[in-house]
């Protein structure tokens, strides 16, 4: 089947077209000239971005992407650490804040005692994320897990997405921001599984790294628009 394309609002960008320096636009990660940067875009098939520094580093000014710091190590801002850390006065050093602790599994600064999937628990709010879908759960040893129609991932719970099995109680994922004309997937009753109306298609878009199942009106995948850049969605079987 034959790509078809989606005008995708977001993925607009202005500037020159040799990019150079942070936050400047850019067609490729080549024309990003400062080390530790890359072509930032929206969906990556898009044709304009703009340059960003890459994952792990942060922006100091425009011609500079420094590594972010862990936690223990020497700091200047908050801006500079990761985990959600911060940077502390006394120290200058990053750490979580009082009345946290870092979670290895989670990679983030929690509130103290909170426990990832799969760690040890005494109850519902021992475990870290919603309580709407996370649960103590077991005998006589209890860990935290996914309540019946969530998803695992990450050591964390979400609802689950198009292709993906589901409860038709909680339902399906609700819609990611990445443009116009996406419409709400629901659970399938049938096979219990999440699918798109029948007024839109199964759709597959990547953004920052992360693949993307959507349903998209059957309309917007027929919109050319050439003031914005076309993200080149692929509809799935």
């Amino acid at each position: 089947m034959n790509p078809l394309f989606v005008t995708v609002l977001a993925c607009v960008f202005t500037g020159n077209a040799l990019a150079a320096y942070i936050d400047e636009a850019c067609a490729n990660s080549g024309e990003c000239t400062v080390t530790n940067s890359y072509c930032y875009k929206t969906f990556s098939n898009c044709d304009k971005g703009e340059c960003q520094c890459k994952s792990g580093y942060y922006e100091e000014d425009t011609q500079t992407c420094l590594k972010e710091r862990g936690i223990g190590e020497t700091c200047s801002s908050s801006t500079h650490c990761l985990y959600g850390a911060t940077c502390n006065s006394g120290t200058s050093k990053c750490a979580c804040t009082s009345g946290e602790e870092y979670n290895s599994k989670l990679k983030l600064c929690v509130t103290s005692g909170l426990k990832a999937i799969t760690e040890e628990c005494s109850s519902d709010s021992n475990c870290y994320g919603s309580s709407t879908m996370v649960e103590c759960h077991g005998t006589s040893t209890k860990t935290c897990k996914c309540k019946t129609g969530y998803i695992t991932d990450a050591y964390t719970c979400r609802l689950p997405h198009v292709t993906e099995d589901c409860k038709v109680s909680p339902g399906c994922a609700e819609q990611v921001d990445v443009g116009t004309g996406q419409e709400t997937e629901t659970c399938d009753t049938n096979d219990l599984k999440c699918k798109c109306p029948s007024t839109a298609d199964r759709v597959s878009a990547v953004a920052e790294g992360v693949t993307y199942r959507l349903c998209y009106s059957k309309y917007s995948l027929l919109v050319r628009d050439q003031r914005s850049c076309y993200s080149n969605f692929v509809t799935l079987p």
